[in-house]
């Protein structure tokens, strides 16, 4: 739920502001681990599973010249966290967050005031949308903070202001006129 099905799709159709390699590789990487084809899965001594290269593409990009400060980027690394602590990496998992926050405060994201920085094309909308993504990764870090503490004691790290959530907007689309 770090990602909004829309802004993700306009990404992919129209190299929105809203996607980026990080991102695509985190969301490979994380689906990878629940596939269903062994070989998506598991590695032999040869050869990395396909799972581990996205990881590894996904820690390639993050430190090669295209590493860029972006709130895809950012949500890359809240859904690189989850699926590796859930896996029991928890000390990876860490340093993940650590730069997710990071990149929130870098982006000013950190306050609710924050001002629009983007302009997403295929709606009437684009505040609301910008508004929508800046609360999906601002909660996506405070439960990845809140599991990291529960699982590994880690002390919280978060403590951002939340938009009025109400209903998470999933189905932004559909109810445009």
């Amino acid at each position: 739920m770090v990602t909004y099905r829309p802004t993700f799709i306009d990404g992919l159709l129209y190299d929105g502001p809203w996607m980026n390699k990080a991102l695509l590789n985190a969301i490979y990487f994380s689906s990878s681990l629940y596939s269903d084809r062994t070989s998506v899965r598991s590695a032999s001594a040869a050869r990395l599973s396909a799972g581990a290269r996205y990881y590894h593409r996904f820690r390639e990009l993050l430190s090669g010249p295209d590493d860029q400060t972006s709130i895809p980027t950012a949500m890359g690394l809240v859904i690189c966290a989850a699926s590796l602590l859930s896996r029991g990496h928890g000390r990876e998992a860490i340093e993940l967050r650590k730069k997710a926050r990071h990149m929130l405060v870098k982006l000013e994201l950190d306050s609710i005031d924050s001002a629009p920085k983007y302009k997403f094309p295929l709606t009437k909308f684009p505040h609301e949308i910008e508004k929508e993504i800046n609360n999906r990764l601002r909660l996506g870090i405070f439960a990845l903070d809140t599991l990291i503490t529960l699982y590994l004691g880690e002390p919280i790290a978060s403590h951002l202001p939340m938009l009025p959530m109400g209903r998470m907007r999933d189905n932004f689309e559909e109810n445009q006129d």
